[in-house]
Formats: C-alpha cells, sequence, structure tokens
C-alpha cells in the first residue's frame, strides 16, 4: 500500500471515529442523572462531590505503573475535573466496591467512548452491562489502526490488566485472595488454549481450551476451585494452588503465547510501596 493511499486510510478512520464520537449525546445521555466530578483517581474512576465513585463502563484505562497511565489520568482529568457530567447507567449500577457504574457525558460527548478514541483505554466487556459493546469496538478498532496511545505498545491479543496479591495482614495462606485478570484486545474471539502465565519464581499456569470474545475478560485465581465458563458471562479460572501464588514484596506477572513469545507482562513493587489493584468483577 502506498503513502497516499494509507494517509486516505487513515483520514477515513479518523473521520468515522468523528462521527461516533459526535452521535454520543443522542445515545442515552438525556436520561441520565447529573453530578459534578470532585477529583479523577485514574483513566477510568473518579470521584463525585458528593463522595460517590464512579467506574466508567465498557473500559479499562492503564494501572499506576503501565505505559500511558499518566495520559489517562491526564485526559481523563481534562474532560471532567470540576465539571457537571451526566452518568447514564446500563442494567446493573454497582459494583462490589459501591462504586456507580456509568456511561460518563460531559460537555456533551461521552468520555468513555473519548478515552478509547484516544488509544488511552481499550475495551472491557461487563455483562449485562453491554449498551455501547459494538460501538466501543469500532472506536477501538481504528484507535489501533492509527497506533494511537496503549497500541503503540501492546502486542495483543490478550492483556493483563490488574493484579491483586495477598496483603500483610491478611491470610497469607489464602490463595483465593489474590487473582489476575487478563482481557481480550483482539478484534475477533481467540482461544486462549496453550497460553502461559508464570511469576518470577517459577510457578506456571497454561490456560486450557476457551473462547473470549473481544473485551471479554478471565480471572485467575491462585487457589482451587470449580472453573466458571460460561463465554456470554463471567469467567473465572483456579490455578488449584494450595498456598499463594504472587509475592508480596513485589512480582512480576510474564504471559507467552503457546509458541513461547511474549505477550504481555505486568510488574509490581510489593505493597509497602505500592497498594495492590483492585478490578470490578
Amino acid at each position: 500500500m502506498t503513502g497516499s493511499h494509507c494517509s486516505k486510510r487513515r483520514r477515513r478512520v479518523l473521520l468515522c471515529g468523528l462521527v461516533l464520537l459526535l452521535l454520543g449525546p443522542v445515545l442515552g445521555a438525556s436520561q441520565a442523572q447529573s453530578s459534578k466530578v470532585e477529583r479523577v483517581i485514574d483513566g477510568d474512576t473518579a470521584v463525585l462531590e458528593d463522595g460517590r465513585r464512579v467506574r466508567y463502563l465498557g473500559i479499562n484505562a492503564p494501572e499506576r505503573g503501565q505505559p500511558y497511565f499518566a495520559e489517562a489520568v491526564t485526559l481523563n482529568r481534562r474532560l471532567t475535573e470540576g465539571k457537571h457530567v451526566s452518568l447514564e447507567a446500563d442494567e446493573v449500577r454497582e459494583d462490589g466496591y459501591h462504586r456507580l457504574l456509568a456511561y460518563v457525558y460531559a460537555d456533551g460527548h461521552m468520555v468513555n467512548a473519548r478515552l478509547i478514541e484516544a488509544g488511552l483505554a481499550h475495551v472491557f466487556a461487563f455483562p449485562p452491562n453491554l449498551r455501547y459493546y459494538d460501538r466501543f469496538l469500532e472506536l477501538q478498532r481504528w484507535a489501533r489502526v492509527a497506533r494511537r496511545g496503549i497500541w503503540q505498545r501492546v502486542r495483543g491479543p490478550l492483556k493483563i490488566t490488574s493484579l491483586k496479591f495477598n496483603a500483610p495482614g491478611d491470610d497469607r495462606f489464602n490463595p483465593n485472595g489474590e487473582y489476575v485478570r487478563i482481557a481480550s484486545v483482539a478484534d475477533e474471539v481467540i482461544d486462549v488454549r496453550g497460553y502461559v502465565l508464570s511469576d518470577a519464581y517459577g510457578h506456571r499456569y497454561t490456560f486450557p481450551a476457551l473462547s473470549l470474545k473481544p473485551g471479554y475478560s478471565v480471572l485467575l485465581v491462585s487457589g482451587r476451585g470449580v472453573d466458571v465458563t460460561d463465554p456470554l458471562d463471567r469467567i473465572i479460572l483456579y490455578w488449584q494452588s494450595n498456598g499463594p501464588i504472587w509475592n508480596n514484596d513485589g512480582d512480576t506477572a510474564t504471559l507467552r503465547a503457546p509458541d513461547g513469545s511474549p505477550v504481555d507482562k505486568f510488574q509490581y513493587q510489593g505493597f509497602q510501596r505500592r497498594r495492590p489493584t483492585t478490578v470490578i468483577r
């Protein structure tokens, strides 16, 4: 493909993305509740002036310490902080941490979509909250083609989005208290069979045959339990370990493809220097 053809394709991509963003206010904000954002926590979470926390639906932004974390926070802050926003709910209105789950509108545009379009968040499906799932996937495809934000670094098709390890004072021998979440950032359904997740100390988990739709994720719990593999809802796998896997003094989660090639890496420095991350269940 010649340079001129590439340029024309990119202009079409950006134009289509702009059209969808302009449609944002028409797609449901009129029925949303209004509030003011007191402060931004990260790329996909904010605190309202009444103290409630809002987790943006349908997306996942980089965690602290990951590439483009600062850029995602900066954009979220510029779009929402100190502003009155409209919050559009879906089927489930709160998560297990009592955070509001919402599509957030500011200045007439959906912030969730703006973060995806800028390449500073990827699609994160949370059934049954799938109202804009298809639209978000289209925005993600265009951001990837334009190599915006995270798409300069993400190899795909899977990404480690978060890792929780047992904290000092918790039951160190409760392996079901820690987990890793891995999401599909591919454009089509993929089979995760043969992918391997490992830590820095020799523990390895090989994924079974399992279809994962774009934007859907799998939760890998360290301990023992019965796998839940509903591809249209929750996917929870168990390492079947008798003890914790992840070192709370610091560790590295490495994900490799069946051929051994690296796919993604997630490093953390330990509880004393960094609190563990949390995710939507």
